[in-house]
């Protein structure tokens, strides 16, 4: 989709780091790209195709553990994954 756009909020500097953009700039910054992306024509909204395959993964077992415990109804994909197929993006959860 070459005409969507983007703001930058934040740079990744590690897992528990992060360089992030002063809130007043990124404010202006997305105002800017709302203004464009009402303007554009013939472009038409993204929508989902349903049924969504939503997948989680883990870093840590215990992040596992309590996602699974509130998810009893999401089958168990792999090594601290979660999988589940959903009809409407109303019924996830997170």
């Amino acid at each position: 989709m070459p005409w969507v756009d983007i703001v930058v909020t934040k740079q990744g500097r590690g897992r528990h780091c992060a360089l992030s953009h002063h809130p007043v700039v990124v404010e202006n910054e997305i105002g800017q790209v709302v203004k464009r992306a009402v303007t554009l024509e013939g472009k038409k909204p993204f929508t989902f195709r349903y049924p969504i395959q939503m997948e989680l993964q883990f870093m840590t077992w215990t992040m596992f553990v309590k996602a699974r415990i509130r998810r009893l109804d999401w089958q168990i994909s792999g090594v601290k994954r979660l999988r589940k197929k959903l009809l409407s993006m109303q019924k996830w959860q997170c």
